[in-house]
């Protein structure tokens, strides 16, 4: 792990529907300021949970959709070497927000993983993940009016 990763992984991810990912500013530096739910705070890691629907031949890249939004997810093969992934799966992601794109022509965000996991296997995963957004926002929210 390069010494560049290991602040990004003494931060927390903070929990994002996609289509909120799509609104944020991006900072030069790699961090993302979203106004409506954060204040000012910088934030240097996202957790998005979807499914998957479209996987790079080269297994790289991923498009992620949680029903709000579809997002491009990049940097399995340096991060995952045991998972397979494949169309359909529901899983969760935590990374760094990057742009995808030129400045002259339209930008969009990209997830760079730093970690990934299958929650296929719960049935329950999507409906929670909908739950727990919303819960964490509402509490940031609450905590900063005090």
């Amino acid at each position: 792990m390069s010494q560049k990763q290991l602040p990004l992984l003494n931060t927390p991810a903070r929990k994002f529907f996609i289509r909120q990912l799509l609104g944020c500013s991006l900072r030069h530096n790699g961090g993302i300021i979203h106004p409506n739910l954060y204040g000012k705070e910088i934030i240097t890691q996202v957790w998005v949970q979807g499914v998957v629907v479209l996987v790079s031949p080269d297994r790289n890249d991923l498009v992620l959709d949680d029903g709000t939004g579809v997002i491009h997810v990049t940097g399995f093969t340096k991060i995952v070497k045991d998972l397979y992934l494949h169309k359909g799966m529901y899983v969760m992601v935590a990374g760094q927000l990057k742009v995808m794109g030129s400045p002259k022509k339209q930008q969009s965000p990209c997830v760079k993983v730093l970690k990934i996991a299958d929650l296929s296997s719960n049935p329950h995963s999507e409906a929670l993940w909908m739950a727990e957004v919303i819960h964490m926002q509402s509490h940031f929210k609450d905590q900063q009016n005090v």
